[in-house]
């Protein structure tokens, strides 16, 4: 099932009600970007036995706020971002597999601002030199989370909480440089109380609040003794 181009909206009554099987592709990689756009109009709106969504440079595939679970079919449900572009905008992503294959965006927000976006994420793989650029993200609102990284045999051959080592650095969010990024252990969702491995820049925003509400007690603190 291909979509060229133009704007489709998937608004079926019926749960999973895009039947079938076989590879859904946004874009045919021609047209100019964000020139195809796969847009939910309701929940579960994508059958598992269609193994793959492909998204290709000119693609948007736009959850809209509403929630998707790609991931009952063996482990092996996967969006490719191949040049494309995710949008959450308030919405929920389940999937068994998320393969960057091109520079792609994920786009954690709405055009109005921040939106309480989550993605789960079983298997994250991230083709080498390639940047995966996370936008409208909000540290308190917003979970990326994933299980396993550039696994191939169901391990992981990459530990928890690594700093500035491919392919984590190949992740980039708005407003800090790759070498920021993480990937936290035992995080747990606010949400859903779920516990995986979260996906984020270091420090975050909270942290740099902490670090210069202690270096003004600092300041006021010598200030003080100066004048005694």
């Amino acid at each position: 099932m291909l979509f060229r181009s133009g704007l489709v909206l998937l608004n079926k009554t019926t749960t999973n009600g895009v039947a079938g099987s076989g590879a859904i592709v946004v874009g045919d990689g021609l047209g100019a970007t964000g020139s195809a756009i796969l847009r939910l109009n309701r929940d579960e709106q994508i059958e598992y036995n269609r193994d793959t969504i492909t998204v290709n440079r000119d693609g948007v595939f736009d959850l809209n706020g509403h929630t998707e679970n790609f991931n009952n079919n063996n482990n092996k449900n996967t969006l490719t971002l191949n040049g494309g572009e995710l949008q959450l905008a308030g919405g929920v992503l389940d999937v068994d597999i998320l393969e960057i294959t091109a520079d792609s965006v994920i786009d954690f927000g709405t055009p109005t601002g921040d939106a309480n976006s989550t993605l789960w994420v079983k298997n994250l793989i991230i083709a080498a030199g390639v940047t995966v650029t996370v936008k409208n993200w909000n540290s308190v609102t917003d979970f990326f989370y994933a299980d396993k990284i550039n696994s191939t045999d169901g391990g992981s051959w990459l530990s928890t909480n690594p700093l500035n080592i491919s392919p984590m650095n190949q992740i980039v969010f708005e407003g800090w440089d790759g070498s920021q990024t993480i990937w936290a252990s035992n995080e747990t969702d606010g949400y859903s109380g779920r516990t995986y491995n979260r996906i984020r820049p270091v420090p975050e925003p909270s942290t740099y609040g902490a670090i210069l509400s202690l270096a003004s007690i600092a300041a006021l603190f010598w200030l003080r003794r100066g004048k005694a």
